[in-house]
């Protein structure tokens, strides 16, 4: 066989599925979604709710989908509840970006809810930049109005979670105006990473020592519920930092107070933006909700991980030798292959877990089994402290022993030791410098205040030193 051979195999094969591969895709659209054309697609123009060809140079190409099923997920899962907004680019062989409203369902799992296509502006080079508030907001309009009303009530969002880009948020605000905006806590930290390095460009210890306090401020930061609070921290360590300077440090102590009055305190804590990524943020959301803090999407993870899937998996199989779809190509396999493909998925996982659930209400107290499943949230398993092999904590408490950064032992009772130790980023030019409590008990156990041991277990660096305390006494 020959190329031209092979190149003649997949025009027919394409041919069998409606796509004439020999004109330009979006000739094929137009076709497909004209009612007086003899290759009109009911199924094609069901599933897409808008479409507006790019007729002019200054024009966008826009097409938004979302199938039967996918309508009736939105009002399931997305009506008066939380949504995910976020867009990725690299789906087709044109310039294209896709937006995609993801909802959450009963399991916790997430579920698309439309796509929103749309082209680059004309002469736009990169392509991920090629959106704004504008066109966002037409598109989102656009599926609420193709969700229409149901029983005389208009579809409407309560929480939508995005990440640190503000057009998107703009774009909600305008479709839903009550709606309650949360931003990504993994893509936050990454923005504050981001900034804080590039910032502070250096790799001496005094360098990595201020990195390492900043970004312990920032984790404060985040668990603040008043906005007076988050000043007050950002405050006291601005206070440090110009000790540092003082000190003989000018040069990083200015580096670190441009990333936290600048940036932290000048752009991230005004009221608006402090709501949408602090934990009043989400305690706000549950109440809008009516449902536990737990409820409320802390990331945008479940649309990263569907962004994934999709061209990692379901695109990736239709793909010739890794090279992109048209977008023709692309709405036809996503409308008739792979939306329902994902639909009939959870179905079948649906008929499986009642099936599971109705074998598991025959077994003796099944039913209070199952009720207590549901409804468990939380591992009820606590915090346990056990001693392995770990060389990095185990260094870090030599140096908090060595830096004497840990007290002699105290007795309050018979029968357990206290020790106080600071923070091991803390300084000399702290005035009340970060401390924890560890407490030893002579049946074995311990504990300690940090965060390290409540969130991982295990021994954290802070126990170790208190062993260590010990064994120097």
């Amino acid at each position: 066989m020959k190329s031209a051979d092979t190149r003649s195999l997949y025009r027919q094969f394409y041919r069998l599925q409606g796509v004439k591969v020999t004109e330009s895709a979006h000739l094929n659209l137009h076709e497909w979604l004209d009612k007086d054309s003899l290759q009109y697609n009911s199924v094609l123009a069901d599933a897409i709710f808008y479409y507006s060809e790019r007729a002019k140079k200054e024009d966008r190409l826009k097409v938004c989908v979302a199938t039967q099923e996918m309508k009736e997920a939105a009002w399931k899962y997305a009506h008066k509840s939380q949504i995910i907004l976020d867009g990725t680019f690299g789906v087709c062989d044109k310039k294209l970006l896709l937006f995609i409203v993801m909802g959450i369902d009963e399991d916790r799992k997430g579920i698309p809810l439309a796509f929103l296509f749309f082209s680059a502006p004309s002469g736009n080079r990169h392509t991920a930049a090629g959106y704004n508030t504008e066109i966002i907001e037409e598109l989102l309009m656009k599926w609420t109005q193709t969700l229409g009303t149901r029983n005389g009530v208009p579809f409407v969002v309560y929480v939508a979670i995005t990440d640190t880009d503000l057009m998107e948020r703009n774009a909600l605000v305008a479709v839903f105006p009550a709606i309650w905006l949360l931003i990504c806590k993994f893509h936050l930290r990454q923005s504050w990473r981001n900034h804080r390095n590039r910032v502070l460009k250096g790799n001496s210890p005094i360098y990595i020592e201020v990195k390492h306090r900043l970004a312990r401020i920032e984790d404060m930061l985040i668990h603040t519920t008043t906005i007076e609070d988050a000043r007050a921290i950002i405050m006291k360590e601005a206070e440090v930092l110009e000790a540092m300077a003082e000190n003989g440090h000018a040069s990083v102590a200015a580096k670190g107070l441009q990333h936290l009055n600048d940036y932290l305190l000048g752009y991230w804590t005004t009221d608006t933006l402090w709501k949408s990524w602090s934990d009043y943020g989400r305690r706000t959301a549950a109440r809008v909700l009516k449902c536990p803090i737990e409820g409320v999407l802390p990331t945008t993870n479940h649309l990263e991980s569907f962004n994934g899937l999709l061209k990692r998996k379901h695109l990736k199989r239709w793909q010739r030798g890794g090279k992109r779809l048209r977008i023709d190509v692309l709405l036809r396999l996503l409308i008739t292959k792979v939306l329902p493909s994902i639909f009939e998925q959870r179905a079948m996982q649906r008929a499986e877990d009642l099936r599971w659930a109705a074998l598991v209400r025959q077994l003796p107290g099944g039913d209070a089994l199952l009720l207590e499943t549901k409804s468990l949230t939380v591992s009820i398993i606590p915090t346990t402290a056990y001693l392995t092999s770990d060389p990095e904590r185990e260094a870090a408490a030599v140096t908090l022993l060595a830096n004497n950064q840990i007290s002699h032992p105290t007795f309050e009772s018979h029968d357990k030791l206290t020790f106080a130790c600071h923070s091991s980023i803390s300084t000399i030019y702290e005035p009340s410098p970060t401390e924890y409590q560890v407490i030893l008990c002579l049946d074995g156990t311990a504990r300690c205040t940090c965060k390290d041991f409540s969130q991982r277990g295990g021994a954290c660096k802070h126990i170790r030193a208190a062993l260590l305390r010990v064994d120097e006494c």
